[in-house]
């Protein structure tokens, strides 16, 4: 208890005569928690894209307006038994309307007078996974590209590819980032430590006069890197609060797409409510731990 007490009368001095160390240890773990928890919903969001949100590789064949329907039928029949393909749906012309009257969104207007027949009929092809790219599929669509009645063939697999290529890049930046911010609150912490211990030089010399262990003499510092932990992570929650419920109308704006419903900003479920505490107190333990690296040379008797 003498040495709590010494710490919280140590860390009540600190606030007064030494409020840039304290507030700079505080402010750099208030930012490294936000910055640490923001990139981990990112990271979270664009592995949730990468597993579930790409599109699979499709494939789409616009149809001649003369092709008859029991050569429609055949066709669509051969394509759905071949073994990289997964699915084959017909997509008529007045669907193909809407879907294109969605995806403008705003700027459908610019479709008004349009009949709803005026795009032709076509057959949407999805492909198994990890098909795409595969010389099958291609030796697929260049078979289909001489097919009679077929007007024209659009393959989507390359640009699938390379969409999950840069997904998978942009979440290994995200996730190097999120370590690095981390790794730096710590050392702020730390820094902090050090700098309130060579301020208090002198103290400790009069410790070690009187007799004081190197323990006895670092306690109060690593206490008050805990407060410091403890502080800093609450702040840092309710900032980052506050930033997800200024993002909350963007994201809730954003196209409904299958990638934007796959990325979601939701801290509640990176850390739920009754984890919130247990985070708190992990970052305060850690911050103690860094404070407790910083004055190792330093506060020794």
């Amino acid at each position: 208890m003498s040495t709590l007490r010494i710490a919280l009368s140590s860390f009540g001095r600190a606030l007064v005569r030494e409020p840039r160390a304290a507030l700079f240890g505080t402010g750099a773990v208030a930012f490294g928690v936000l910055a640490t928890l923001f990139l981990a919903l990112v990271a979270r969001g664009l592995g949730d894209v990468a597993a579930h949100g790409l599109p699979r590789a499709e494939m789409v064949v616009e149809l001649s307006d003369d092709l008859p329907p029991d050569r429609l039928a055949d066709l669509q029949s051969r394509l759905g038994a071949l073994a990289v393909v997964e699915a084959v749906r017909k997509v008529e012309p007045g669907l193909a309307m809407e879907r294109l009257r969605a995806s403008l969104g705003a700027e459908a207007t610019v479709l008004e007078g349009i009949e709803p027949d005026f795009l032709p009929a076509s057959l949407e092809i999805t492909f198994r996974p990890g098909t795409a790219g595969s010389t099958a599929v291609s030796t697929l669509a260049e078979r289909l590209e001489r097919t009679v009645g077929v007007a024209h063939v659009t393959y989507l697999g390359d640009w699938v590819s390379r969409l999950g290529a840069l997904v998978a890049v942009a979440r290994a930046i995200v996730l190097c980032a999120l370590a690095l911010g981390g790794v730096g609150a710590l050392w702020a912490v730390a820094a902090a430590a050090r700098t309130r211990a060579l301020a208090r030089g002198e103290e400790i010399a009069v410790l070690a006069l009187c007799g004081a262990t190197d323990r006895f003499v670092r306690a109060p510092f690593v206490l008050e890197g805990l407060f410091v932990g403890l502080f800093g992570a609450a702040l840092g929650l309710g900032l980052l609060r506050l930033v997800l419920h200024g993002l909350a109308p963007i994201v809730a704006a954003a196209p409904s797409t299958a990638l934007a419903g796959s990325f979601r900003l939701d801290l509640s479920t990176l850390l739920p409510p009754a984890q919130v505490v247990l985070a708190v107190l992990l970052v305060g333990l850690l911050s103690a731990l860094a404070a407790s690296i910083g004055v190792r040379r330093h506060a020794r008797v």
